[in-house]
């Protein structure tokens, strides 16, 4: 079962697997520029049937670069698209895809928004029943009728 800490630390990841120094969202002030927050939130889950959900969580990477130039925010941009947008994030023992990512920029940060939708069981507990051990078999025949020699 996936979680939000699980999205979170995979998409951390990747931000420093890409060169990006990311910093603990808790932290406000005083960080090294450049730098990236990374926040998830659950947008919804559907329940598919008794086994399995439709998860889409949502993904908002927060960039403050080092000196605030249009440029540096639009070279990340198209960075970000090539991180995310065209390549998979490994999450546990899955591989999630992005469809869109949307970006903005609230001074002085660039932000960067994208969902993730993936399905996995509902982890409920399904009642089982013990292994069989030993399985006697007995074939019973009955006849009921006559066979006569046609030929």
């Amino acid at each position: 079962m996936i979680t939000i800490k699980d999205i979170q630390t995979a998409v951390a990841k990747k931000l420093k697997d890409n060169g990006y120094t990311v910093i603990a969202s808790e932290v406000k002030e005083g960080f090294q520029k450049p730098a990236c927050f990374v926040d998830v939130m659950p947008v919804s889950v559907e329940l598919q049937n008794v086994y399995s959900e439709l998860v889409t969580d949502s993904i908002e990477i927060s960039f403050f670069p080092s000196v605030e130039t249009r440029e540096e925010l639009v070279t990340t941009a198209e960075h970000f698209k090539q991180i995310f947008l065209y390549s998979t994030i490994a999450v546990n023992d899955r591989f999630l895809s992005v469809n869109e990512i949307t970006f903005d920029y609230e001074k002085p940060a660039l932000v960067a928004t994208f969902d993730l939708e993936y399905l996995q069981e509902t982890g409920i507990d399904i009642e089982t029943m013990p292994k069989m051990k030993h399985l006697s078999e007995r074939v019973v025949t009955e006849s009921n009728g006559t066979s006569a020699d046609y030929n």
